[in-house]
This record gives C-alpha cells, sequence and structure tokens, in this order.
C-alpha cells in the first residue's frame, strides 16, 4: 500500500513540475558581406520565428538541452556537405534556463543564370525546356546530372534561380526536330560546349543557346 501510494506522489511531482526551457536568439547574416538576412525561416524543434531586418531572431521556451537551429531561405543556399551546396543552414546549440543561448548562421547567397532560347533560324523558341546541367562521373562514364530545369518564354527568354555557386552546363532539352539536347552556345557535343561559373550572387545574363535542328550524335568524348 505504501509502495503504492509512493508511486501515485512521484507522479504527481512529474505532472506538476515544469518542463526546463530557455531561450535561443541570434543573427542570420550574408557570407561575404556580412549584411543581415531578413525573412529566413527559422525552427528549433516545433518551434519557429523569421528573422527581422536586422536578421535577428529569437525563439522562446525551447527545450533545454542539445539541439540544433535551422535556417533556410528561398534566396539563400546553406553550407557545402561532399560538394553540394544544402538548401538549409544548421547550427548545433545547447539551451539553457539560466541564459540566452547565442547562434550566429551564415547563408550563401543564390546566383541566377538567364538568356534566351533560339532555333536554327534564329527565331526565338517559346515552352524550350532549359536544363542546369552538371557534370558527374558515374561508373567511369561522364554524364550529366540536371540541376534546375526551366521553359522558356514567349521570346525565348529564361531564367534559372536560385542557382547555387559551382559550374555548370546549359542545354535545351530534345525536341521534336531534334533528338539530342543543344549545349550552350550552340553544340550537341560536350567538348565544344562552353561551362558557365557562376558565384555567390552573380547575376549571369547572355547565355543564349542556339539549338540544333538536325540530329547530331551527343557523345561525350
Amino acid at each position: 500500500m505504501l509502495f503504492l501510494r509512493g508511486i501515485i506522489l512521484v507522479s504527481l511531482v512529474l505532472l506538476t513540475t515544469p518542463e526546463q526551457t530557455g531561450v535561443v536568439e541570434g543573427t542570420i547574416v550574408c557570407e561575404g558581406t556580412l549584411e543581415p538576412v531578413a525573412g529566413a525561416h527559422i525552427s528549433v524543434g516545433e518551434f519557429r520565428t523569421v528573422s527581422d531586418s536586422t536578421g535577428h531572431f529569437v525563439i522562446r521556451n525551447a527545450r533545454a538541452g542539445a539541439t540544433s537551429v535551422r535556417a533556410e531561405h528561398p534566396a539563400f543556399f546553406g553550407p557545402t556537405i561532399n560538394g553540394n551546396f544544402t538548401r538549409v543552414a544548421i547550427a548545433p546549440v545547447i539551451v539553457r534556463t539560466s541564459a540566452a543561448a547565442n547562434v550566429n548562421i551564415t547563408l550563401v547567397p543564390a546566383a541566377s543564370i538567364s538568356g534566351s532560347v533560339f532555333d536554327s533560324r534564329e527565331r526565338p523558341m517559346r515552352d524550350a525546356v532549359v536544363g542546369l546541367l552538371r557534370v558527374v562521373h558515374h561508373r567511369g562514364t561522364r554524364t550529366f546530372e540536371v540541376i534546375d530545369a526551366k521553359v522558356s518564354g514567349k521570346q525565348g527568354e529564361y531564367r534559372i534561380y536560385p542557382v547555387p555557386p559551382g559550374e555548370y552546363y546549359v542545354g535545351v532539352a530534345p525536341s521534336e526536330t531534334s533528338d539530342s539536347t543543344t549545349l550552350y552556345p550552340n553544340t550537341t557535343h560536350l567538348s565544344r560546349a562552353r561551362s558557365v561559373r557562376v558565384n555567390a550572387a552573380d547575376d549571369v545574363k547572355g547565355i543564349d543557346i542556339h539549338t540544333q535542328e538536325w540530329v547530331i550524335s551527343s557523345s561525350m568524348k
């Protein structure tokens, strides 16, 4: 009987003991310039907020203990993992009840690539699928990995955004008149294509692609 009462008392104490919580605050800045990043989505566990015009954020009532802060923004990227930029930056933090935990996170600004697509008669091509491509090696063979793709507008114009820093090829997907991908500026051969290098926050314009309407071997020698 005494044992049962003891269990009940312990259960009541556990039910009435408030959860240990703390405050997490910090600043989100842009890599390179260290300018504040407003509108970044911040989360600690189930708690969420948005950075203000100064890049500052505060999350209250976060559970005490070791956890992490996640920050993401549609116009930015997180750090690289295995050579690839992530969409989310994650920073470890220890939440304490005695003092606010301070975290500073740096995000990488996205770049953009834009231009127009023309057919072999120099007419703008609308609704052409323009892909942002990266060369990868798979089982000893070079091939393309599609990073992103957009559809050209009425005047053949396109803009790919957001683009992480890196070196890419830009190509137009095969159409009804060709079974090969045309790479910038006007070839179906990787050896004759021009790569496009973009750094953080670059706005690369004038990447115009002149498609080939006849079938050419797409060998990537």
